[in-house]
């Protein structure tokens, strides 16, 4: 097989059937027709000669070979846009900010943040890019981005600005009428018959849990990886299953719990921008607009902290 063969708008189609789980929904969100997507799913399953999904309760769920799959579309992908983006902005000045946000923390770090800058700043342009931390950092790194989120811990990295916006805790979801909905906390030794839905694949927070259940010598049901909200959400209140998850995705969830999990540790959602000292492309860094957005963050961060004044 020639690497032509593997088609960006295959893998285009097959990545969006993974964010819906359905066909149906992929097709109308990309305005083809349904036969169309089926058919470039079956052709990928053909030439690789392996299944990419499976049903479970009506859902499609991504198989081992499909989740490998995924991993190198969103890639792929990605670094098309990025290289599409970057020979538009050659043939123009641009004036927007771009800010990458991971697809979860997103949710309940960066929208409250972005919706009042809008509203004190409304002529203010901006350029929203979804990719997980680890890819965040690098983009920050090579200026493909001029300011992201990211939380993966400790950034080591002298080239990178980091400003800690908010702690986050990760939570396992069960439904109300889940046997574990009572307890006051888990411990990874209750998970041992559970099916689990974890982060995405390369998370760093799978390592953490994965390791845990490695050094208790247990072997864990994972049913699915995922970062979309919609999906975990609709496993763990209709399908039944327990998910890890953020505490501030949890609260989403209708119809489920959130229960602590002591033994994982407490992490940060940081904003990370490149030390000026260090930029490759000073012409067309946008200094004022960078500055701006920080020094905004920064004042946002220490109200949200103090809490509502009396």
């Amino acid at each position: 097989m020639g690497v032509c063969s593997l088609k960006l708008l295959q893998l285009k189609y097959f990545q969006t059937v993974c964010y819906y789980n359905s066909v149906t929904k992929a097709a109308s969100v990309l305005n083809v027709a349904q036969p169309s997507v089926s058919a470039s799913i079956r052709s990928l399953e053909t030439e690789f000669g392996v299944d990419l999904f499976r049903r479970v309760k009506q859902q499609l769920v991504l198989t081992n070979e499909g989740a490998f799959l995924l991993k190198y579309a969103n890639d792929l992908l990605d670094a098309a846009d990025s290289l599409e983006q970057k020979m538009v902005e050659l043939g123009r000045d641009r004036k927007y900010l771009r800010v990458a946000v991971p697809p979860m923390t997103g949710t309940f770090a960066f929208n409250p943040l972005y919706f009042e800058y809008r509203r004190r700043y409304p002529g203010a342009d901006m350029e929203i890019l979804e990719s997980g931390s680890t890819r965040n950092l690098s983009a920050v790194a090579d200026e493909s981005v001029d300011v992201a989120l990211a939380t993966t811990g400790i950034i080591v990295n002298d080239q990178l600005n980091v400003l800690p916006l908010m702690p986050v805790h990760v939570v396992l979801c069960v439904p109300k009428s889940h046997p574990l909905s009572g307890e006051p906390e888990i411990r990874f030794e209750m998970l041992r018959d559970e099916y689990l839905v974890l982060f995405r694949k390369g998370s760093k927070h799978n390592e953490l849990i994965e390791q845990r259940f490695k050094d208790l010598g247990i072997q864990p049901k994972i049913l699915l990886y995922s970062s979309q909200i919609h999906t975990i959400r609709r496993f763990v209140t209709e399908g039944g299953f327990c998910a890890f998850s953020f505490d501030g995705v949890a609260d989403l969830f209708e119809d489920a719990v959130k229960i602590p999990v002591p033994d994982l540790p407490v992490q940060t959602v940081d904003l990370v921008w490149k030390k000026a000292k260090y930029l490759n492309n000073r012409e067309r860094y946008l200094f004022h607009e960078v500055e701006r957005f920080v020094s905004f963050a920064r004042d946002f961060t220490a109200r949200e902290s103090a809490g509502p004044t009396r």
